[in-house]
């Protein structure tokens, strides 16, 4: 199942997220989520957090993933080590 939280104009927090998605994983254009901590440790398709302008890192982001979807500044700003195990990643701006 895909699991769609994206858009979520109060959501600042993933703690408590379901930990095993078996498609896809979308939490994008959620403005006022800080981090990825609490994420789930597994998904079976893509990981779309395009567009959260409030992220600072991707520290917790689990590396089972297929796709990471992100902007470009936060991969500008953030420590390489929180993604390096993720071997695809499309930048949007």
């Amino acid at each position: 199942k895909t699991y769609n939280c994206n858009s979520c104009k109060s959501l600042t927090s993933l703690e408590g997220c379901t930990q095993h998605v078996g498609d896809h994983f979308a939490c994008d254009s959620c403005k006022l989520l800080k981090s990825l901590k609490g994420s789930p440790q597994s998904i079976g398709g893509n990981f779309n957090c395009s567009k959260c302008t409030s992220l600072t890192s991707f520290e917790g982001i689990t590396p089972q993933i297929g796709i990471l979807y992100c902007d470009s500044k936060l991969l500008k700003k953030s420590n390489p080590k929180d993604y390096s195990n993720i071997t695809k990643y499309i930048r949007e701006d």
